[in-house]
């Protein structure tokens, strides 16, 4: 982020990366606006503002719609969320028949819905897949060993994924004292007999090294990880 020109962080908390921003802009969370949330399984929900966001916050579509005005675009003029929505179903024939008035029974529509007569789709693929021959086309991959394994000078596998406590950067869970008591800080869990034999104890702090950098984190001594592999959460 260093070597950016210029940058503009939109968010609703300040964050680490915020420090590196020329201009920050405030949004609003889920719980301070109108809108639609679609998810995996292509539903997409309603959602209704329950309390104000706070100081100068602003709708995602409205700090859109100011930068594209101040850009000299048209078509960003905006009152409603629900007039984003249908701009946006305008232009995405799959989702053309969504319409406020339809989701906003409990159960909602699932996409595609390319009328306004249509029901949605909850089940894709019921009778035929998308092909021209309505059959699944599958094809056979060649096996492709990893670009980097553990060798004589990093002999470690390291894992990383997530934990039960957090989401991502930690940048909104952390906030929260139950989960940040869970889980205040980064740490690694490595096998107890790997740790025996680097002299590692418990909570620890040690220096991770890998080919791409360098981290201090604690040590987790546990059996719930395999001989030779590291595991640490990306948050």
């Amino acid at each position: 982020l260093d070597k950016l020109d210029f940058l503009v962080i939109q968010d609703i908390y300040w964050t680490e990366s915020c420090q590196y921003a020329d201009v920050v802009l405030p949004g609003t969370c889920f719980a301070e606006k109108d809108g639609t949330f679609t998810s995996g399984e292509r539903r997409v929900n309603r959602v209704r503002k329950a309390v104000d966001g706070p100081g100068e916050s602003k709708y995602d579509w409205e700090i859109i719609g100011m930068l594209a005005k101040k850009m000299g675009l048209k078509g960003f003029d905006w009152k409603t969320a629900k007039d984003v929505w249908d701009d946006m179903r305008a232009c995405t024939p799959g989702q053309f028949g969504v319409t406020y008035e339809k989701i906003e029974k409990p159960e909602a529509i699932h996409w595609p819905c390319p009328t306004i007569e249509h029901p949605g789709t909850p089940i894709l693929h019921r009778e035929k897949f998308a092909a021209a021959d309505g059959l699944g086309t599958m094809f056979g991959l060649e096996y492709k060993p990893p670009a980097e394994v553990a060798d004589a000078e990093y002999p470690y596998t390291l894992m990383t994924g997530r934990c039960i406590f957090h989401y991502h950067t930690r940048t909104q869970t952390d906030r929260c004292p139950d989960l940040h008591r869970e889980v205040p800080e980064s740490y690694i869990q490595i096998n107890t007999k790997d740790a025996k034999e680097l002299g590692i104890r418990q909570h620890e702090k040690i220096k991770v090294t890998s080919r791409r950098g360098v981290t201090i984190t604690t040590a987790r001594v546990s059996d719930d990880v395999a001989q030779k592999v590291l595991y640490m959460p990306m948050y």
